[in-house]
């Protein structure tokens, strides 16, 4: 399970030091997680986390455009090659399903996690490589495909995916954080630290 630390006593010392002084410091973390938790979700619609803007797909591929990985996945599938595979953006909204799985959960008195048990979370997050496989299936689909007119403008641009060779997609993957404290969230924080000490 791929788990981002985002709120630790020994890492974010503002934090530590106000949530000590409290008498039930869990049901505060909770509350802090449920904020992290929505901010980090808000990042896959605004497309940015804080003042940290994601990056369109592919941001050094030419046109005409295409997302490589996303077309070799429905290749994979046997599935038709989707529109969505000719967009920049967004990006990481194929599915839903990351953006939908980041959770939190308090772990101790003076720490919150939160993350996504998804393992290719880390790989956005931070920018890793990816690798995907390319079935005979797959690589018969784009060569018909390569002669239809759609996807004639793309057959320089794809043509190495049919090497006879060629058995995985190795792509490196852009960087887009959607787990993080930011300027805005940190503040929101302290606000509600500083209102649950003032009502104990």
């Amino acid at each position: 399970m791929a788990r981002f630390v985002v709120v630790d006593s020994g890492k974010t010392d503002p934090y530590a030091e106000l949530v000590g002084r409290l008498r039930r410091p869990r049901a505060l973390l909770k509350q802090m997680g449920a904020m992290m938790e929505s901010a980090s979700q808000e990042a896959f619609t605004l497309q940015r986390l804080g003042d940290i803007e994601w990056p369109h797909r592919y941001p050094n591929q030419g046109e005409p455009f295409v997302n490589v990985a996303g077309l070799v996945s429905d290749l994979n599938r046997g599935a038709t090659i989707k529109e969505r595979r000719f967009q920049r953006r967004p990006a990481l909204q194929d599915t839903g399903q990351l953006g939908a799985s980041i959770r939190s959960r308090v772990v101790s008195d003076d720490r919150v996690e939160v993350g996504t048990p998804l393992e290719r979370g880390a790989t956005h997050q931070y920018g890793l490589t990816s690798q995907q496989p390319i079935t005979p299936e797959a690589k018969k689909g784009l060569s018909k495909w390569l002669l239809s007119d759609q996807g004639r403008p793309f057959q320089k641009k794809l043509s190495f995916l049919l090497m006879p060779a060629r058995r995985t997609l190795d792509t490196q993957v852009v960087e887009r954080p959607f787990l993080g404290i930011t300027d805005e969230l940190e503040d929101d924080m302290v606000e509600l630290i500083e209102e649950v000490l003032a009502s104990e």
